[in-house]
């Protein structure tokens, strides 16, 4: 198996139990900290749309059988990663990338990956929230913000824990 593989499986598995394991746990009441999606958001941008949904749905999947919650996060990353290629090809600063670079803040800066990192887990969240209480109101704004700012903390801190450079 070739090594890159390798280090995206393992980063797939590790997101995955730190999202079950640890956050799903966590007593927050109905805020949630998502850190899984992270996993899409770092594969490389030559796969394919279609695979790379189909990847998202395998393991929302998984996420979902933890959760016990029918499609709810398979859906939920179904929908990043087919906004995902072309979300980062709008923000570039350049109409290229590097193949078999993933997108990190060593790509084009920080500015450039919180920005594309924080507009895919707010599509991330207001989905899943949206889904989970099926309408719109104070309680699902109040959600919405205190999930994202505690899973932007996070994601923010493992962007900068797993790429130090």
């Amino acid at each position: 198996m070739n090594s890159v593989y390798l280090i995206y499986f393992w980063r797939f598995l590790l997101l995955a139990l730190l999202q079950v394991l640890v956050l799903m746990n966590m007593p927050l009441g109905q805020i949630n900290i998502y850190i899984y999606p992270l996993a899409i958001l770092f594969l490389p941008l030559e796969i394919p749309v279609m695979l790379l949904m189909l990847i998202g749905f395998c393991y929302g999947l998984c996420i979902d059988l933890c959760y016990n919650s029918a499609g709810l996060h398979a859906s939920a990353l179904v929908t990043l990663a087919l906004v995902k290629n072309w979300l980062a090809f709008k923000l570039s600063p350049r109409a290229d990338f590097d193949i078999g670079k993933t997108i990190n803040k060593n790509l084009y800066g920080i500015v450039w990956f919180l920005k594309f990192a924080l507009i895919m887990l707010a599509i991330h969240i207001v989905w899943v929230i949206t889904l989970e209480e099926f309408g719109f109101g104070l309680a699902w704004l109040l959600r919405v913000i205190l999930s994202f700012v505690l899973s932007a903390i996070l994601w923010i801190i493992y962007q900068f824990i797993f790429n130090p450079k």
